[in-house]
């Protein structure tokens, strides 16, 4: 009994050493723990500087330049016809199809001729016997004459039948019938070849080698291609920088078609007679000479194409140029003066969707921001970074 006396006795002690050692252990952690937060000194908070906002800006500078208006358009031939039969008869010939390009007196079409080559035949024959028959009405009437005078010298008949008035003037006019039939039959003749009016272009044919045509029946669908005109709607205060007629404004025409771009030169030739009713714009008329000219990307001007146009308007003396997205609200720009931000009051002669015309309220050299600064107050420093854009756009050298 003393032998497990004695080992609960050490195993009671040796806990006890453990536990003991364990409190020593983490009471010099935490003395030490201490030790370290009363050794440090206390850090002191270094306020960053204010930074100025940086912006692109522009130096703008008074200008003479033409006034520059945008619009978007569509194609459209000027002189649209449809090429149709005035005889009746098999087409013998056709030489156009979709697309095709034609001369003016070019022949395009050929109908059967013989119906009408031996009309103008039997046309000739009736003007012959109308001649022979005012001949023969002719001489018996000299004939009847020159009995009357010997049987009744003195005296006149009393009707024309006497003289055969009436048989010369209906073998007059029977002549004259058959002469207007001869030219009819000529004319028909002549009818079985069609050629073209104009130089041009085929939108569509419609009939085809073979086929029956009867008068009127349509052939082919063409255009003038001396020229091409573009329908533009602008808005009416636009009017006032642009001019239409023989010498109207000059026009820059251009667009991107197949993966590239193109270009063509025109003229604004007139103006619509009214406003439209449901856009309240006024359509303006452009016309392009030689559309059909490739031009460096080989792209020909064809009606249908969706097209952009610069219209070169009036001149403006003294305007300052600036990027549109440099107005800010509907008449403010944002300036930079002395490194601080200037809020002006500005009037705009006219913007287009790139520019804007500014006549009062910028001064030569004036720095004007173009991008976005959030909340912009009056007096807020700035620091500026010049663009290397040219907006100097309309600007005549």
């Amino acid at each position: 009994m003393s032998d497990i006396s004695e080992k609960k006795t050490s195993k009671t002690q040796m806990v006890v050493k453990q536990l003991i050692m364990v409190f020593i252990v983490f009471a010099l952690a935490a003395f030490a723990t201490y030790k370290l937060k009363a050794s440090r000194k206390p850090q002191h908070k270094i306020k960053p500087k204010a930074v100025a906002p940086l912006v692109e800006a522009i130096k703008v500078k008074p200008q003479t330049v033409n006034i520059l208006i945008n619009g978007y358009g569509q194609v459209r031939p000027i002189h649209e016809a449809q090429i149709v039969a005035q005889v009746s008869g098999e087409i013998l010939s056709l030489s156009i199809n979709d697309g095709d390009f034609f001369k003016k007196g070019q022949e395009l079409v050929v109908i059967d001729p013989r119906d009408y080559e031996l009309a103008l035949e039997s046309a000739k024959a009736k003007i012959a016997a109308a001649k022979v028959k005012l001949e023969l009405e002719k001489a018996e009437a000299l004939v009847a004459k020159q009995e009357w005078q010997e049987l009744n010298p003195d005296k006149e008949p009393s009707s024309d039948l006497v003289f055969r008035v009436p048989q010369i003037k209906n073998a007059q006019a029977n002549l004259l019938s058959g002469e207007s039939a001869l030219a009819k039959a000529k004319l028909d003749l002549e009818r079985t070849k069609i050629l073209a009016p104009f130089d041009g272009r085929v939108v569509k044919k419609i009939a085809d080698l073979g086929q029956y045509v009867t008068r009127g029946s349509p052939i082919a669908t063409v255009y003038s291609s001396d020229s091409l005109e573009i329908d533009v709607p602008l808005e009416n205060s636009k009017l006032a920088w642009i001019k239409a007629g023989e010498d109207g404004s000059k026009v820059i025409v251009h667009t991107k078609f197949a993966g590239k771009n193109s270009s063509w030169t025109g003229k604004l030739v007139r103006t619509a007679g009214k406003i439209d009713p449901m856009t309240r714009l006024v359509h303006v008329f452009v016309e392009v000479d030689n559309p059909f000219e490739e031009t460096d990307a080989n792209v020909m001007l064809t009606p249908g194409m969706f097209v952009e146009l610069d219209i070169q308007g009036k001149v403006l003396e003294n305007a300052f140029v600036v990027p549109r997205r440099a107005i800010r609200g509907r008449d403010s720009v944002w300036v930079v003066k002395d490194g601080k931000l200037d809020i002006r009051k500005v009037v705009i002669a006219m913007s287009n969707k790139d520019f804007s015309y500014v006549t009062d309220g910028l001064n030569d050299s004036d720095i004007v921001v173009t991008s976005t600064i959030e909340a912009a107050v009056n007096g807020m420093q700035l620091r500026c970074e010049l663009e290397s854009t040219d907006s100097t756009s309309g600007a005549i050298k």
